[in-house]
């Protein structure tokens, strides 16, 4: 469309220009040098009326060339008002480049320059006597040809540029489109990882939230029955985010789904299983932290391992206070030589425990000021009566209060068990 643009522009501003210095040619006597010029204007208008309707802009602009070499040669010879010659000369070569590029271009320029100079030494010898042009004319046209050359050139030169900047930006954008899509897609598959229904026995009921900061993210959690009336719960979060964390997340899964002997193992050997193999071909500095634990719905007792995560929470309806049990053992990944302890305890009716990840604490506000832990348990306890489901909702819904109007940083993931 820019080539359809610029010659609609060329063509009019030639058209206008050629038909004022008819007029000026017509009222100084220059009959025949006027006469010619209007019907050159006409054929114009005819050619860019036919382009306008056919959109055939490489026959347009050939029969626009045409006319403007038959008007060159008629005002080299003629005379006439020598502005229309060098108007003419500054338009020419400007065409030629456009159309035919610049090889083209300088073959036009080389014919312009050959055919002034060879019709000023034509009549410098007497050979041609209508040539009305003295040294000092060809001089200036010589030299607005060369002006009109360096400047067409240096267009040409810019005009592929940016073309090519064009198509690499448009390259990039539809790189960028698939690769938003393949984002998507996999931030679909790995919501399909977390459990999205709630879970409910006679003993107590289990819900969860997970939303990451990008499409996928490094956090995971997961509920899944074991024997003897047991079952196991898991949170965990990578040190990172976005597709190397996702991807770290995916291993963990696996290897604990794909843990065959997981019922007779306690949360510390599962932990160091998972240890021997993972820190072995973590990369970087990235490394797990989690918190594996097994409720045993029979004696009411819970059993848990902590690999470096934020503390067990604890609300005991009893005490009508928050309980916390921190954790020294390393993180997943970091050695080899890690081992890992085993803490038991037991719950009564009424008891909530919430395991979370440090984007729920750690999420700012305008102010920049972190949620924290102390508004997480204040929030735990204002809203203990509920069930795990609407205490999980109320935990969130606070949580997204609090940082309106700032962007999640980081992975959030979030699970209370509620004891009936």
């Amino acid at each position: 469309m820019s080539q359809i643009k610029f010659l609609n522009y060329f063509s009019m501003v030639g058209i206008i220009s050629t038909f004022l210095f008819a007029l000026v040619h017509l009222n100084s006597g220059s009959k025949t040098v006027g006469y010619f010029e209007i019907v050159g204007v006409f054929l114009a208008i005819v050619n860019v009326l036919y382009f306008r309707l056919s959109l055939n802009y490489r026959l347009a602009s050939f029969m626009l060339l045409f006319l403007m070499t038959i008007l060159l040669v008629f005002l080299l010879v003629t005379g006439g008002f020598q502005g229309t010659g060098i108007y003419w000369f500054y338009t020419f070569p400007a065409l030629a480049f456009f159309l035919k590029g610049k090889l083209h271009g300088f073959f036009y320029l080389l014919f312009l320059y050959l055919a002034v100079i060879t019709g000023y030494s034509f009549h410098h010898y007497g050979l041609l006597s209508s040539f009305y042009y003295n040294f000092t004319e060809i001089r200036q046209l010589l030299s607005s040809l060369t002006a009109v050359s360096l400047l067409m050139y240096y267009y040409e030169k810019t005009k592929l540029e940016n073309e090519m900047k064009i198509k690499q930006n448009e390259k990039e954008i539809v790189m960028k489109n698939i690769f938003d899509r393949q984002f998507e897609e996999a931030g679909e598959i790995q919501r399909t990882y977390i459990p999205q229904n709630t879970h409910h026995s006679e003993f107590m009921q289990i819900s969860g939230y997970y939303k990451p900061a990008m499409e996928i993210g490094g956090d995971y959690f997961d509920i899944f029955p074991l024997n003897n009336n047991r079952t196991g719960a898991v949170i965990c979060d990578v040190s990172s985010k976005g597709i190397p964390a996702a991807l770290i997340m995916v291993k963990f899964r696996t290897m604990i789904k794909m843990m065959y002997d997981i019922n007779s193992l306690k949360p510390s050997q599962v932990f160091s299983f998972l240890n021997k193999i993972i820190a072995n071909e973590i990369v970087g500095h990235m490394f797990i932290t989690s918190i594996y634990l097994i409720i045993n719905q029979d004696t009411g007792e819970i059993e848990f391992a902590n690999a470096g995560h934020l503390p067990m929470t604890i609300y005991s309806l009893k005490d009508k206070k928050i309980k916390t049990i921190h954790s020294v053992d390393l993180p997943v990944g970091i050695s080899q030589d890690q081992s890992y302890k085993d803490h038991n305890m037991k719950v009564e009716p009424g008891d909530v425990i919430v395991l979370y990840t440090d984007g729920i604490n750690e999420m700012e506000n305008q102010q920049e000021e972190m949620y924290g832990r102390e508004r997480l348990h204040a929030q735990i306890i204002k809203y203990s009566a509920g069930s795990a489901k609407e205490i999980s909702e109320n935990l969130i819904k606070d949580l997204f209060h609090y940082s309106k109007g700032c962007t999640q940083k980081d992975d959030i993931a979030l699970v209370v068990i509620k004891i009936l």
